[in-house]
């Protein structure tokens, strides 16, 4: 333990030694200025790596409003007990190397995120294509519905217009038939007329001569008497119903 200290004791000489030597040929403001690039540069990758953070946290949350559009600057402090800037280069190196390593991991949790996103796109893109496919298939469908549909239509126009063309004929072939009909009705009766007309015209003339002078009005009073003879039997068989009491025909 002995041979020890004395070793970290001759390296301190050593250091300050070698610090005075620099102090001497580079001015005594050297090392802070060392000290405070070094601190910029972990601000930096400090403000890289909370970025990287808040980022990772969006894209597990799916929440892409809220990923910075770039890397902040961390604010950190680099005072020591004293409350006066640190100018030890070493602990501002192993404070850059611990953030640096900090950053690392998170960019290891940015990549990781990064991947389930992509993992996402691609399942996404699966979903995506799968309902291409069956938007496609559903859009053959309905054009060969509408297809159909047409050809139905078209066809059932067809239908409709022979029908009424149909029915247009029997319209007219029954206006011709009534027609042809009614002309041998008047063709019959024509000839009904040419035939019986000298027959009419002779029976009306032994008509004419039969009721020439008196025999009318003796066929006249014949017919009378012979109407009131059958009457008169009709009376006694289903007896009087006349309106005189004293009538002796009534039953």
């Amino acid at each position: 333990m002995s041979d020890i200290s004395k070793l970290v004791q001759s390296l301190k000489v050593e250091v300050s030694e070698l610090r005075a030597q620099v102090d001497q040929a580079l001015g005594p403001n050297y090392f802070r200025h060392v000290a405070n690039e070094i601190h910029k540069y972990t601000d930096s990758v400090q403000g890289m790596s909370d970025t990287l953070v808040t980022v990772t946290d969006c894209l597990a949350n799916h929440t892409g409003q809220a990923i910075p559009a770039e890397a902040r600057v961390a604010q950190l402090s680099h005072t020591g007990e004293e409350g006066i800037v640190e100018e030890d280069v070493g602990k501002a190196l192993r404070q850059l190397f611990s953030t640096i390593h900090d950053c690392k991991l998170s960019y290891h949790q940015f990549s990781l995120a990064a991947k389930e996103v992509v993992n996402d796109a691609d399942k996404m893109d699966i979903v995506v294509k799968a309902c291409q496919a069956e938007f496609i298939k559903l859009k053959l469908t309905t054009n060969n519905i509408k297809a159909m549909l047409n050809a139905r239509r078209l066809k059932s126009r067809a239908k409709g217009w022979v029908f009424a063309l149909w029915s247009e004929a029997v319209h007219c072939e029954t206006i011709e038939c009534i027609r042809r009909e009614m002309e041998d009705v008047e063709e019959d009766a024509l000839a009904w007329r040419e035939e019986h007309e000298a027959a009419w015209a002779k029976a009306q003339a032994d008509w004419d001569v039969l009721m020439s002078g008196g025999r009318k009005s003796k066929i006249m009073m014949m017919l009378k008497n012979e109407e009131f003879s059958c009457c008169s039997c009709l009376q006694q068989l289903a007896g009087c119903y006349c309106s005189n009491p004293g009538c002796t025909r009534r039953g």
